[in-house]
């Protein structure tokens, strides 16, 4: 592992043991439905991100930006 809080270091590598992994992004964590359904209904505002934000455990404005990025990527 690369240069992690002694703490964060020896999580990562109990995690790794037992051969488990966690993933990070809104894809694999399973969000892009749930962003979608809600922009479906209440449009791109900041009222419906703040939506988004709580029903995923995010920070809104970084769910919108790696919902953005997602959508670059799909267009490629």
């Amino acid at each position: 592992m690369g240069k992690l809080p002694p703490l964060i270091e020896k999580l990562a590598e109990a995690i790794e043991k037992k051969g488990l992994k966690i993933t990070f992004g809104l894809e694999q964590q399973g969000h892009i439905e749930t962003i979608e359904r809600i922009l479906d209904e209440f449009g791109s505002n900041q009222y419906a991100w703040e939506k988004i934000g709580k029903e995923i455990s995010w920070d809104s404005n970084t769910a919108a930006f790696h919902y953005i990025k997602y959508l670059r990527k799909e267009e490629k």
